[in-house]
């Protein structure tokens, strides 16, 4: 299970104008990366691979400084991104729709780029939680809820709140940083969840829940007290099931 946690950020000026800096690198790159596809597909007659044009990158960044000022998986991701919007075609051609050749990106169709992997952290500067970005800033983030993942890396961050999902089920997988239409940045957290593991501790929490609910019940009204609170029922699963099941619907 893949989910995806959006906070606000609260970059400065000067952050500002690194992220749209940094922003404007992978546009200039997804269309670099575009016109070395079409001329490779125009020679050979076929697409190149992704980790052919990966392979590229570092003689790019020679001649072309400020690529060199992004991070590299940062530019990665780019070129991924090209390919998924290929494929994103290709499907779309299989199911019988008209679609259309790949198109350069305006500044204004480009307002995202991802760190994945590597090159970002939570941490606790000045008093204040801050989204750590490799070869860009350290930019203030409002963390209105957990992120289960981040528990591993640095337990003084402010975003290590109790979750209800343990963190031994959550990998924190990426970053994508966004530019919204009214000018606003967001980061968006991609956490990716074990299903197995997750579905096992969800079904062992509602168990342990709906006894305690029936345990308040039974108590409030003076009901079969010396049942829920004999230590026999309390590590015996039949009885669990008998109380939850049985108790919980006659006291309804």
């Amino acid at each position: 299970m893949y989910y995806a946690y959006k906070y606000r950020l609260k970059p400065s000026d000067a952050h500002h104008e690194e992220l749209d800096r940094h922003q404007d690198i992978c546009r200039q790159l997804y269309n670099h990366t575009l016109y070395r596809l079409n001329g490779y597909q125009d020679g050979h007659g076929e697409l190149p691979s992704m980790t052919s044009l990966w392979s590229e990158l570092p003689d790019l960044k020679k001649w072309r400084d400020d690529i060199s000022d992004a991070y590299s998986k940062v530019l990665q991701t780019v070129v991924e991104r090209l390919f998924d919007n290929l494929n994103g075609l290709s499907e779309l051609k299989q199911n019988g729709y008209g679609v259309d050749q790949l198109k350069w990106k305006p500044p204004r169709e480009f307002r995202s780029f991802t760190y994945s992997q590597s090159g970002f952290k939570l941490d606790k500067k000045g008093g204040q939680t801050v989204l750590s970005l490799s070869k860009l800033a350290d930019i203030p983030i409002r963390l209105h809820r957990a992120i289960p993942d981040v528990h591993k890396s640095n337990s003084s961050c402010a975003a290590h709140q109790k979750s209800p999902i343990s963190e031994d089920d959550a990998t924190l997988k990426q970053v994508t940083l966004k530019k919204e239409p009214i000018g606003e940045w967001f980061a968006t957290f991609g956490v990716h969840f074990d299903r197995a593991s997750a579905a096992g501790r969800r079904s062992s929490l509602m168990m342990s829940s709906t006894s305690f609910v029936c345990f308040l019940k039974m108590s409030s009204r003076g009901h079969r007290r010396g049942l829920v609170h004999s230590s026999k029922t309390a590590t015996a699963p039949h009885t669990i099931r008998h109380i939850s099941a049985g108790s919980c619907a006659k006291q309804g």
